[in-house]
């Protein structure tokens, strides 16, 4: 996109395991193109307003939880089988009454990051309660994040474009490959 002529890009990432990978991507894009790249997991744009409205404690918004059920559940609450709704709270990332190993979707990941296959982790494929989810708590938290995104978009568009300075005395050679004819 930076290489068609994008100059502001924004990406909105869906999964939690994919953050860290698409802030590479974007720091990498702005670093090697003209482009800004900003990126975000959707749910950094909610923290407060699913702070002031969570029922779970952390470790309760995690994969399949309060925050995201509820989020479908305003979305296409006739998809959600709440009937089948199991809370489970440690999963891929996290163990139970651990203070080393959890993670919230809006409280963060604890001092130790260990992904295991989700798998071998949770039952049911959840990390955290999406028992406790609502139809309300997904209209307010969907709402609240475009919000978010439109106002951040309007702020990104009218920054003013970087002046970049390269202070290197040494400037660094591409790798070359060896030849293997």
């Amino acid at each position: 996109a930076a290489y068609a002529g994008f100059k502001r890009i924004i990406i909105v990432d869906g999964h939690g395991s994919n953050e860290h990978l698409c802030e590479f991507i974007a720091r990498r894009a702005t670093l090697e193109t003209e482009a800004l790249i900003a990126s975000t997991m959707w749910t950094n744009l909610v923290i407060k307003e699913f702070e002031n409205i969570r029922d779970s404690n952390i470790g309760g918004a995690a994969h399949a939880c309060e925050l995201e059920t509820s989020i479908y559940l305003y979305l296409a609450s006739d998809r959600v089988k709440m009937d089948q709704a199991k809370d489970h709270y440690g999963g891929a990332a996290g163990a139970e009454g651990s203070k080393y190993l959890y993670v919230d979707l809006t409280k963060g990941w604890g001092p130790i990051k260990l992904v295991k296959w989700t798998s071998s982790s949770t039952p049911n494929g959840v990390s955290g309660a999406p028992t406790l989810a609502t139809k309300e708590k997904g209209r307010a938290l969907l709402n609240a994040a475009a919000n978010h995104l439109v106002t951040f978009c309007k702020e990104f568009k009218e920054m003013s474009d970087p002046v970049r300075v390269d202070h290197r005395t040494v400037k660094p050679e591409k790798p070359t490959l060896p030849n293997l004819d």
